[in-house]
């Protein structure tokens, strides 16, 4: 369950609010971002020259832009739908996922609210799964903690059951799959001898499922998630015809938020994640390895609205530390972020935010000449 930054607003200090839109027709609501960036990077892994954008040379200071435009409608009172368009200036090739530059589809689905308490969404939407948003107006940053790597590679294709009782909320969801690029698109048909895009990959969908318990109202929540994917892992340096079925993933995740008061917001969450490379080991099974992610945050409103502007600061820490049951000799470092950000609304409106973030990432048993820095600067426009 991603947090929205209606849950970080804290009042109206120095949040952006990712609800308002314009009624553009009866029951047709239009709205969206621009989101754009100053970046300075320093790391010593890279060596100096190459492109720009999207680049983390060993000193660079790269703009980069991305906006969204948002549809929404209502037919009746129990049917509702979305459509999402996402543009990306990255670099890169032309999209076909999240993280490629030009325009591709983040959400189209039609939503039937079955009864009061049951709902049925059926096409393309966000990935579920993790605490931090989707979209830049609904983070407590700029940039993310180390455990969104792990919240899936593509916006779904599937269908959704969604029931509510009191406080808790129970989520279903079946779909292509979660953690390949190729199955957030449909392109070439089920039948194709296209590698990325086979029989099996089709036939054997991805199951998602989650779990909140909002005591009290939404602002606090605790949420378990689950993901299963039986095709996602890359068959590494095995033909698709020699490794029909690459390996699986199973994912589980509990994260949470907690408001001690009005003004302050806690975070975090825990992922756990199992996956098979689709290679075959001496004992006839699949290589496989464990990783484990986590990450703590805090985001506390300042008194400053007076004085200056609508400010609130936020400090995050996070953690990767992939194959940790495996060979010491062949897993990664553990690898470690921390932020600290500077949320601001110069002109008192929740349609624009100036925002400042220092990053600092670093491995574990490594020295300080191959830790990472970032400085950002971002101006975030809501269309209202």
């Amino acid at each position: 369950m991603m947090l929205t930054r209606t849950l970080l607003v804290l009042g109206s200090s120095a949040g952006l609010s990712s609800l308002s839109a314009q009624e553009i027709a009866t029951g047709v609501f239009l709205n969206g971002w621009s989101d754009n960036v100053l970046t300075w990077a320093h790391d010593p892994s890279k060596t100096e020259g190459g492109g720009s954008l999207g680049a983390e040379n060993f000193d660079s200071v790269d703009f980069s832009t991305s906006a969204l435009l948002r549809v929404d409608w209502t037919v009746n009172s129990q049917v509702s739908g979305r459509v999402s368009v996402r543009f990306n200036d990255v670099g890169g090739t032309p999209a076909t996922d999240v993280g490629q530059a030009g325009a591709y589809l983040t959400e189209s689905w039609v939503m039937v609210q079955v009864s009061e308490s049951t709902s049925v969404t059926m096409g393309k939407f966000y990935n579920l799964f993790g605490w931090q948003g989707a979209e830049p107006t609904q983070l407590n940053r700029i940039g993310y903690g180390l455990t969104v790597d792990y919240y899936g590679a593509n916006d779904p294709l599937g269908v959704t059951v969604a029931y509510t009782r009191g406080d808790f909320l129970a989520m279903f969801q079946a779909s292509n799959g979660f953690f390949k690029p190729s199955d957030g698109t449909n392109t070439g048909s089920v039948n194709s001898n296209y590698p990325l895009l086979n029989d099996h990959q089709r036939n054997d969908l991805g199951l998602f499922a989650d779990f909140t318990l909002t005591p009290g109202g939404e602002s606090n929540f605790v949420n378990l998630e689950f993901a299963w994917d039986p095709s996602s892992s890359a068959a590494a340096g095995v033909s698709p015809a020699a490794t029909p079925f690459p390996g699986s993933i199973f994912q589980a995740g509990l994260n949470g938020t907690y408001h001690p008061n009005e003004k302050l917001l806690l975070g975090g969450e825990v992922i756990y994640r199992n996956s098979q490379n689709g290679v075959v080991a001496t004992n006839g099974s699949f290589d496989s390895k464990q990783d484990l992610a986590w990450m703590a945050t805090a985001t506390q409103t300042l008194d400053t609205a007076e004085k200056l502007c609508p400010m609130a600061a936020t400090l995050m820490f996070s953690s990767d530390n992939q194959d940790v049951m495996g060979d010491k000799n062949t897993s990664l470092p553990v690898q470690s972020q921390v932020a600290l950000a500077l949320l601001t609304n110069p002109y008192d409106t929740t349609n624009f935010g100036l925002n400042l973030e220092y990053q600092y990432q670093w491995g574990e048993g490594t020295n300080s000449n191959t830790a990472t820095s970032r400085i950002m600067l971002e101006g975030l426009v809501v269309i209202p």
